[in-house]
């Protein structure tokens, strides 16, 4: 009987399987976290883009999202997970999908129709 119980103690105590930081939504350098006032109507730019100021409005929308820590999205570093069954995939949509709003929030009206279709940031 004692031995029996060693051996179901050893097969519970098996390494735990690695998580991913991307889990640590205490962590405030994780990508996929969201603060309490994080919303898709959230403004972080203060002048929208006109077809004369992309320069600035580009520097102005990076220091926005490197500050909120979501730079990441539209330069590529945090890629769309390959498979919707990856545990990531719906933080990567909720994420992508807030800083698509944010941009199309940031956009004059005649810049807002073209960007209408757009999924990726």
């Amino acid at each position: 009987m004692e031995e029996q119980s060693l051996i179901s103690q050893s097969a519970n105590t098996q390494s735990p399987k690695p998580v991913s930081p991307y889990f640590n939504f205490t962590d405030p350098n994780n990508p996929y976290r969201m603060e309490n006032g994080d919303h898709t109507t959230l403004i972080i730019v203060t002048e929208l883009l006109t077809t004369e100021n992309y320069v600035t409005w580009s520097r102005a929308m990076c220091r926005a999202l490197r500050a909120k820590n979501k730079l990441g999205f539209i330069s590529g570093i945090i890629a769309r997970p390959a498979s919707e069954e990856d545990p990531l995939f719906e933080m990567w949509e909720r994420c992508n999908d807030m800083v698509v709003s944010w941009i199309q929030n940031a956009v004059s009206i005649d810049i807002k129709h073209t960007l209408a279709f757009v999924d990726d940031a």
